[in-house]
């Protein structure tokens, strides 16, 4: 595998769908790929997420989960563990494609992914 971006310079929306599919195996060592791992690793495994993680499994439920990750209306769920939800928030934040946005950007910009 020839690597062309280094993995800071890989969208968190694109590392999010490699890491699902489980193809950056040997680019951990990128915070931004600790992000995406510890908010993967942590929707699977979470205690605070086992409940409705049960409830997923109702056919009229709103939640649902799809290879193992919890998820609302589509939009994968950050459990409020290890930082995660802070960590997320200042990666959007800092973002080079995102051109720095606002609070009410950073929001709009996570919100369309997730909860």
């Amino acid at each position: 595998m020839q690597i062309l971006l280094k993995p800071e310079q890989i969208d968190l929306q694109v590392q999010l769908e490699l890491a699902t599919d489980q193809v950056l195996g040997t680019l951990k060592t990128d915070s931004g790929l600790n992000l995406v791992d510890d908010l993967l690793r942590t929707n699977r495994t979470a205690e605070s997420l086992k409940d409705l993680q049960e409830e997923a499994w109702n056919p009229k439920s709103v939640w649902t989960l799809k290879n193992g990750l919890l998820k609302y209306q589509g939009r994968l769920i950050v459990a409020d563990e290890l930082g995660l939800q802070t960590r997320l928030i200042a990666e959007a934040h800092r973002q080079v494609s995102t051109a720095h946005p606002g609070k009410l950007k950073t929001h709009k910009l996570l919100c369309t992914c997730y909860y």
